[in-house]
């Protein structure tokens, strides 16, 4: 992982990269007021990511399986999300505004006080949710 900011348009570049499988848990704390800006994001497997309060726009999030993961009161505006697959995660609170959600599958997770606002939804499972 590195990130670097960029002083003109007062972002930050962040690559992350891994390779193996013992990690245990990543912490995503996003400065004051600051965003995640990405644009796509496929065939991923998330695992014990702890980022409360993510806020991302306009991204596409396509054949994504996440497991004990917390991403409570999140913010997704104007994203695709396809092939979604949570597990045993935290998604309460979270807001999905003016997007996209084709095939999503929850089971044991949190998904209290969520909210899914002027998105169209295709294919929703939800087992053991509270």
């Amino acid at each position: 992982y590195f990130s670097t900011e960029n002083m003109a348009t007062n972002k930050f570049d962040v690559v992350f990269s891994y390779c193996g499988d013992n990690i245990k848990e990543f912490i995503l704390l996003l400065p004051y007021n600051k965003s995640l800006e990405m644009y796509e994001l496929n065939d991923q497997k998330i695992q014990y990511l702890t980022a409360p309060n993510i806020n991302i726009h306009k991204m596409s999030l396509s054949n994504i399986t996440i497991e004990k993961s917390n991403l409570s009161y999140g913010y997704y505006f104007s994203c695709v999300l396809s092939n979604i697959s949570c597990f045993e995660s935290d998604l309460s609170n979270t807001i999905f505004s003016n997007g996209e959600i084709n095939n999503l599958f929850i089971k044991k997770s949190n998904i209290f006080g969520a909210s899914f606002t002027n998105t169209r939804i295709k294919n929703l499972l939800c087992e053991d949710i509270m």
